[in-house]
């Protein structure tokens, strides 16, 4: 088996197990991982989720690799960028909750751990779930037109 064929199996292997955990809400995403920095493993699974998206297109799609048109290398930048959003994800979603396992308070005069910042979490979690995804509807689109003109 070839390395582009072991990394997407090995990224559907943790999207589809994450995606499991989260769907079904297992209590092991609360178990903590370190009491001091209550880092619960929730955190660094839904992590591994959100780059997984990313490495499924990587090694799914050989045109992000080695983009043949202007279209593929639009859609390479966009893939980089959303590469950066997940490896970033868990760092911004500290600051913004002020803790490690992105839980929040109402009726906090600071913004880190206030409602407000929840909304940016928030926002910044369905971004980092959906660019992949555009991403992946950009690539079929150019893989259906590359056909047709052929």
């Amino acid at each position: 088996m070839t390395l582009v064929r072991t990394g997407l199996l090995i990224c559907l292997v943790v999207f589809c197990s994450v995606s499991y955990l989260l769907v079904t809400g297992s209590s092991s995403l609360n178990y903590l991982l370190s009491e001091t920095m209550g880092l619960p493993l929730g955190t660094p699974v839904t992590w591994l989720g959100l780059l997984s998206l990313s490495g499924i297109l990587y090694f799914g799609f050989s045109a992000l690799r080695a983009p043949g048109n202007q279209t593929q290398r639009i859609l390479r930048s966009a893939w980089i960028i959303s590469l950066l959003l997940a490896v970033v994800w868990p760092f911004i979603s500290y600051y913004l909750a002020a803790n490690w396992s992105n839980s929040f308070a109402g009726g906090q005069e600071a913004f880190r751990g206030s409602d407000r910042a929840s909304e940016y979490f928030w926002l910044l979690t369905k971004t980092t779930a959906v660019f992949p995804l555009l991403v992946l509807a950009g690539l079929l689109l150019d893989r259906i037109f590359r056909n047709r003109r052929a």
